[in-house]
Protein backbone atom coordinates (compact mmCIF):
# COMPACT_ATOMS: atom_id res chain seq x y z
CA UNK A 1 0.00 0.00 0.00
CA UNK A 2 2.85 2.11 1.04
CA UNK A 3 4.41 1.88 -2.58
CA UNK A 4 1.06 3.20 -4.17
CA UNK A 5 0.98 6.46 -2.27
CA UNK A 6 3.83 7.77 -2.35
CA UNK A 7 4.40 8.22 -6.26
CA UNK A 8 0.58 10.02 -6.03
CA UNK A 9 1.98 12.14 -2.98
CA UNK A 10 5.22 13.09 -5.26
CA UNK A 11 3.09 13.37 -8.24
CA UNK A 12 0.91 15.96 -6.49
CA UNK A 13 3.45 17.74 -4.58
CA UNK A 14 4.66 18.86 -8.56
CA UNK A 15 1.29 19.65 -9.38
CA UNK A 16 0.89 22.18 -6.57
CA UNK A 17 4.14 23.48 -6.84
CA UNK A 18 3.70 24.17 -10.91
CA UNK A 19 0.34 25.35 -10.13
CA UNK A 20 2.02 28.32 -7.39
CA UNK A 21 4.53 28.87 -9.38
CA UNK A 22 2.38 29.68 -11.98
CA UNK A 23 0.22 32.29 -10.38
CA UNK A 24 1.44 35.27 -10.56
CA UNK A 25 3.75 37.01 -7.80
CA UNK A 26 1.43 39.75 -6.85
CA UNK A 27 -1.10 37.51 -6.11
CA UNK A 28 0.73 34.18 -4.19
CA UNK A 29 1.79 37.32 -1.71
CA UNK A 30 -1.67 38.39 -1.50
CA UNK A 31 -4.13 35.51 -1.81
CA UNK A 32 -6.38 36.32 0.68
CA UNK A 33 -7.17 39.45 -0.32
CA UNK A 34 -7.23 38.61 -4.17
CA UNK A 35 -9.56 35.53 -2.57
CA UNK A 36 -11.88 38.04 -0.56
CA UNK A 37 -12.03 40.17 -3.96
CA UNK A 38 -13.32 37.46 -6.46
CA UNK A 39 -15.63 36.24 -4.19
CA UNK A 40 -17.05 39.49 -3.77
CA UNK A 41 -17.25 39.88 -7.74
CA UNK A 42 -18.61 36.96 -7.70
CA UNK A 43 -21.40 37.86 -5.73
CA UNK A 44 -22.73 41.31 -6.70
CA UNK A 45 -22.52 40.49 -10.78
CA UNK A 46 -25.29 38.13 -10.78
CA UNK A 47 -27.85 40.08 -8.61
CA UNK A 48 -26.74 43.71 -10.18
CA UNK A 49 -27.55 42.16 -13.50
CA UNK A 50 -30.63 39.89 -13.04
CA UNK A 51 -31.56 41.51 -9.91
CA UNK A 52 -33.54 38.18 -9.03
CA UNK A 53 -33.44 37.57 -5.26
CA UNK A 54 -33.87 34.25 -4.03
CA UNK A 55 -37.22 33.39 -2.55
CA UNK A 56 -36.59 33.07 1.47
CA UNK A 57 -33.04 34.88 1.53
CA UNK A 58 -32.52 37.98 3.23
CA UNK A 59 -32.53 40.18 0.93
CA UNK A 60 -35.93 39.53 0.15
CA UNK A 61 -37.22 41.51 3.43
CA UNK A 62 -34.88 44.56 2.13
CA UNK A 63 -35.88 47.33 -0.58
CA UNK A 64 -34.92 46.60 -3.75
CA UNK A 65 -32.50 49.74 -3.96
CA UNK A 66 -30.91 48.71 -0.87
CA UNK A 67 -30.04 45.23 -2.25
CA UNK A 68 -29.37 46.80 -5.73
CA UNK A 69 -26.62 49.04 -4.19
CA UNK A 70 -25.10 46.59 -2.33
CA UNK A 71 -24.56 44.18 -5.26
CA UNK A 72 -23.10 47.44 -7.02
CA UNK A 73 -20.61 47.65 -4.47
CA UNK A 74 -19.86 43.86 -4.28
CA UNK A 75 -19.29 44.03 -7.75
CA UNK A 76 -16.59 47.85 -8.67
CA UNK A 77 -15.35 48.06 -5.23
CA UNK A 78 -13.35 44.12 -6.16
CA UNK A 79 -12.09 46.17 -9.43
CA UNK A 80 -10.57 48.91 -7.06
CA UNK A 81 -8.64 45.98 -4.74
CA UNK A 82 -7.57 44.00 -7.75
CA UNK A 83 -5.78 47.15 -9.29
CA UNK A 84 -4.61 48.25 -6.16
CA UNK A 85 -3.25 45.34 -5.30
CA UNK A 86 -1.58 44.54 -9.01
CA UNK A 87 -0.03 48.12 -9.94
CA UNK A 88 1.06 48.56 -6.01
CA UNK A 89 2.96 45.25 -5.95
CA UNK A 90 4.48 46.30 -9.29
CA UNK A 91 5.58 49.90 -7.76
CA UNK A 92 6.75 48.41 -3.85
CA UNK A 93 10.34 48.85 -4.11
CA UNK A 94 9.46 52.76 -5.33
CA UNK A 95 6.96 53.56 -2.34
CA UNK A 96 6.45 56.75 -3.58
CA UNK A 97 5.16 55.65 -7.27
CA UNK A 98 2.87 52.62 -5.25
CA UNK A 99 1.19 55.40 -3.15
CA UNK A 100 -1.65 55.66 -5.64
CA UNK A 101 -2.14 52.33 -5.77
CA UNK A 102 -2.32 51.29 -2.34
CA UNK A 103 -4.73 54.25 -1.94
CA UNK A 104 -6.77 52.71 -4.69
CA UNK A 105 -6.69 49.48 -2.69
CA UNK A 106 -7.80 51.38 0.23
CA UNK A 107 -10.61 53.12 -1.29
CA UNK A 108 -11.87 49.82 -2.63
CA UNK A 109 -11.95 48.72 0.84
CA UNK A 110 -13.48 51.38 2.20
CA UNK A 111 -16.35 51.26 0.22
CA UNK A 112 -16.85 47.87 0.90
CA UNK A 113 -16.84 48.64 4.49
CA UNK A 114 -18.69 51.84 4.78
CA UNK A 115 -21.33 50.08 2.63
CA UNK A 116 -20.64 46.65 4.82
CA UNK A 117 -21.87 48.70 8.04
CA UNK A 118 -24.76 50.60 6.14
CA UNK A 119 -25.73 46.97 4.75
CA UNK A 120 -25.27 44.90 8.21
CA UNK A 121 -27.67 47.69 10.43
CA UNK A 122 -30.24 47.97 7.28
CA UNK A 123 -30.37 44.06 7.79
CA UNK A 124 -30.65 44.27 11.89
CA UNK A 125 -33.81 46.73 11.82
CA UNK A 126 -35.71 45.23 8.95
CA UNK A 127 -35.55 41.35 9.87
CA UNK A 128 -35.42 42.01 13.51
CA UNK A 129 -36.08 38.38 14.44
CA UNK A 130 -35.49 36.54 11.71
CA UNK A 131 -31.89 38.50 10.57
CA UNK A 132 -29.52 35.13 12.10
CA UNK A 133 -26.14 35.98 11.98
CA UNK A 134 -26.23 37.67 8.50
CA UNK A 135 -25.62 41.10 10.17
CA UNK A 136 -22.85 40.02 12.13
CA UNK A 137 -21.21 38.41 9.28
CA UNK A 138 -21.17 41.42 7.36
CA UNK A 139 -20.71 43.26 10.14
CA UNK A 140 -17.22 41.55 10.54
CA UNK A 141 -16.47 41.12 6.90
CA UNK A 142 -16.91 45.21 6.49
CA UNK A 143 -14.90 45.70 10.02
CA UNK A 144 -12.14 43.64 8.18
CA UNK A 145 -12.06 45.75 5.19
CA UNK A 146 -12.37 49.11 7.14
CA UNK A 147 -8.49 47.28 9.14
CA UNK A 148 -6.74 46.64 5.96
CA UNK A 149 -7.58 50.50 4.42
CA UNK A 150 -7.05 51.76 7.68
CA UNK A 151 -3.30 49.65 7.81
CA UNK A 152 -2.97 51.01 3.97
CA UNK A 153 -3.52 54.61 5.09
CA UNK A 154 -1.09 54.10 7.98
CA UNK A 155 1.35 52.84 5.37
CA UNK A 156 1.40 55.72 3.05
CA UNK A 157 1.17 58.35 6.54
CA UNK A 158 4.39 56.62 7.90
CA UNK A 159 6.22 57.22 4.05
CA UNK A 160 5.29 61.06 4.44
CA UNK A 161 6.46 61.25 8.23
CA UNK A 162 9.59 59.45 7.51
CA UNK A 163 10.08 61.45 4.29
CA UNK A 164 9.40 64.79 6.77
CA UNK A 165 12.08 63.69 8.88
CA UNK A 166 14.71 62.95 6.24
CA UNK A 167 14.40 66.44 5.17
CA UNK A 168 14.41 68.34 8.38
CA UNK A 169 17.75 66.21 9.47
CA UNK A 170 19.06 66.67 6.01
CA UNK A 171 18.61 70.68 6.64
CA UNK A 172 19.33 70.53 10.17
CA UNK A 173 22.93 68.60 9.03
Amino acid sequence: MKHRIKPIQDKLSQLRRKLYLATPEWIRERDFEMFTAVLCFLAGVPLLITGQIEAGSMEEQLPMWVVRVWSGVLTFSPILVVLGVWRGHKFEATMSRAIPWLRTEASGLRLLSYAGYLYATIIAIVAQEDMGAAPFIVGIFALTCHSRAAYLTIKVEDYFILLETLRQAKEGM
